[in-house]
């Protein structure tokens, strides 16, 4: 086989690779859309390339109660807003420790006096947790270890 022979086959190896990799790529595109890495919007104004912008709109994250301290204090996070102020920690906190509070079941038998016992515990390491801004902070990251 001479050098024009040789390179005519690898062009037409190089052509059906080609067709093969876009007719891939647009049943890609088909299922999942087209990547967004490659679109002119996300590019420098200076053409460069070299940055890439990708910014996403703001959405609104979740607070995670992973350990469940928000629930053991009786905030829903699905109904309450964002922003939860120390006030109300501090509200439900009371409202919690009233109810649960082990001298209200002295009367009762010795399981319900440990329940009582364990929850107001519960309580009470929900409350210093969720009370001080920086462990909160951590708690709703999901940061905090204990």
């Amino acid at each position: 086989m001479n050098r024009t022979q040789h390179s005519s086959s690898n062009m037409l190896c190089c052509s059906q690779q080609r067709e093969e990799e876009e007719k891939r790529e647009s049943e890609r595109e088909q299922k999942f859309g087209r990547k967004r890495h490659f679109t002119s919007q996300h590019h420098d104004e200076s053409g460069a390339g070299a940055r890439m912008n990708h910014q996403q709109p703001p959405r609104a994250r979740r607070r995670r109660d992973f350990l469940g301290y928000y629930k053991a204090l009786g905030i829903n996070l699905e109904e309450t807003s964002l922003i939860i102020s120390s006030d109300v920690i501090k509200s439900h906190y009371k409202q919690a420790a009233l109810k649960l509070h082990p001298d209200r079941h002295v009367h009762s038998d010795e399981a319900t006096q440990k329940r009582a016992a364990e929850r107001f515990r519960r309580l009470q390491l929900a409350y210093e947790t969720l009370r001080d801004n920086e462990k909160r902070r951590a708690y709703d990251q999901g940061r905090l270890v204990q």
